[in-house]
């Protein structure tokens, strides 16, 4: 059985020499070079983009939060513009209840402006609630 094992082993050398000898060394050589220049390209590539979605992720959660306290602005003029409404409604009614006769003649002469119709939208928003 040892002589079939140390025959084998020529047998399988030479079938090993004779492919490799099939195979041109300077060509391996050249295409290892390649595949090492390559990963190190995509090494490379993969820093940049890993420090790029850093540096978005971090741009990202600041414009968050510029548009939270933006939104919270808005939503608190929104807020303070509702009162001033209501207030501006408030004195016209008094005034109207006070002066009827020069109330009367402010509307007449204010009929044609834009401010008198957003109150009649906004009178009609409240009476609706």
């Amino acid at each position: 059985m040892a002589l079939s094992l140390d025959s084998e082993a020529p047998g399988s050398d030479a079938f090993v020499h004779q492919l490799s000898s099939l195979v041109n060394k300077e060509d391996v050589r050249e295409i290892v070079s390649t595949q090492k220049h390559m990963l190190n390209r995509f090494e490379k590539t993969n820093e940049m983009l890993s420090s790029f979605n850093k540096l978005s992720s971090n741009h990202y959660d600041e414009k968050v939060e510029q548009f939270k306290n933006h939104t919270r602005t808005l939503l608190d003029m929104k807020r303070e513009l509702d009162t001033i409404f209501k207030r501006i409604k408030v004195l016209k009614t008094q005034v109207a209840r006070q002066y009827p006769d020069a109330y009367e003649a402010s509307q007449e002469m204010n009929q044609g402006d834009d401010l008198d119709d957003d109150d009649r939208e906004l009178a009609s928003k409240e009476e609706t609630k």
